[in-house]
């Protein structure tokens, strides 16, 4: 009986093991396992004023290693927003995150999309793109090999991840147009 459920344990442990999800630390500056870091600072539409406060939504979405851009899944939890002062353009907080479908020690395709939220009232990337709220979205990269969540010594960061800049709303575009417009029709007088 006694050696019944020893193997029992054995046996759940390994499963466990088996379907362990990968984690990686959630934010865009710093080093983590493996000798992974990242100095990747998120910019306004102007593309040197840093990112700065709770107005923006960062949100990570993933995939299996090599998985296409279009077909990436958002993470359902956390959402971040941005510091201010000295530290403008990175992640507020650092949390470690759970990637669902790929094991400790996997690799992971990996974006980040961030956008204006309104004031909150824009919770969604598809819902800042409908409205014509600020957002932008980084490269897609493959992420180091995942960590163990257990074992804080194991996380890697967003290795991979670079900077990148808002597009502005539509509506900044069709101002320029029509201010394009308005000097071709001077210089022509």
């Amino acid at each position: 009986m006694k050696k019944s459920f020893l193997t029992l344990i054995a046996v759940g442990a390994s499963c466990l093991m088996a379907y362990g999800q990968g984690a990686i630390s959630f934010r865009n500056i710093g080093s983590g396992a493996g000798g992974s870091s990242v100095n990747a600072p998120i910019n306004d539409v102007n593309g040197t004023t840093r990112l700065a406060g709770t107005g923006f939504t960062v949100q990570l979405w993933y995939g299996t290693a090599g998985q296409a851009a279009g077909s990436l899944t958002a993470l359902a939890s956390p959402t971040l927003g941005f510091n201010t002062g000295a530290l403008a353009g990175y992640t507020s907080g650092a949390p470690t995150v759970q990637i669902p479908g790929v094991a400790i020690g996997g690799i992971a395709t990996l974006m980040w999309r961030v956008w204006d939220n309104m004031a909150g009232t824009v919770t969604t990337y598809a819902q800042a793109q409908s409205s014509g709220a600020r957002n932008g979205q980084s490269n897609v990269f493959q992420s180091p090999a995942l960590g163990d969540n257990l074992n804080p010594a194991t996380i890697p960061v967003m290795a991979g991840l670079t900077s990148f800049n808002l597009v502005p709303e539509p509506s900044t575009y069709a101002l320029l147009a029509l201010g394009a417009g308005a000097l071709l029709f001077r210089r022509r007088k």
